[in-house]
């Protein structure tokens, strides 16, 4: 005598209904994944910026420094730093802005060199920062430097410095070749 249930044992399971199975654990699991993303990107989802910190006068003091060193890289960096603070009223925070304002324009010189051109980007940057608005003409030459860094530089500057009677020069190099230009020119 067989028993009833032991015959259920025996019974193959039906191909239909695993392939059921299988394509609802794979559309679970798709959902599952969405559900997951969606929780994790939400949490650092943050439209604000943060505020850039106020510098203390011993940094503004290494970073005007540092905008005299002989090599461009070091002024470069430099220019980088002044970049990350906030400058209320940089003739007031910087000690003797005027003199370190010239320092940089002779920095704008034209001559071709490789470091001449990272100079010239430095000079172009830490003016900017500088809100160096009585330069702006000086910086707007930079706009038509055979180097796209120095003309990205120059259009950030002056973009900073907000010169408004220079605008129809920074709009010119949305036609740039480098598109890291043209995105400055469109930032300005």
């Amino acid at each position: 005598m067989t028993n009833d249930n032991s015959l259920l044992f025996c019974l193959p399971i039906s191909p239909k209904i695993t392939r059921n199975r299988r394509r609802l654990s794979w559309i679970f699991l798709f959902l599952f994944t969405c559900l997951l993303t969606v929780i994790f990107s939400l949490t650092w989802v943050n439209a604000e910026e943060k505020p850039k910190p106020k510098p203390q006068d011993w940094e503004i003091t290494g970073i005007v420094a540092a905008l005299a060193d002989p090599y461009a890289g070091v002024r470069l960096a430099a220019a980088e730093k002044l970049e990350k603070y906030q400058l209320d009223d940089p003739k007031k925070q910087i000690p003797n802005y005027q003199d370190v304002v010239n320092q940089l324009v002779k920095q704008l010189s034209p001559p071709e060199k490789e470091e001449k051109s990272l100079s010239r980007r430095a000079a172009a940057s830490a003016l900017g920062q500088m809100q160096a608005k009585d330069i702006a003409a000086n910086v707007a030459a930079l706009l038509k430097d055979s180097n796209s860094d120095v003309r990205r530089a120059a259009a950030s500057a002056l973009a900073q410095m907000q010169a408004k009677d220079i605008a129809a020069n920074v709009a010119a190099l949305l036609k740039d070749s480098n598109s890291n230009v043209r995105s400055a020119a469109a930032d300005a």
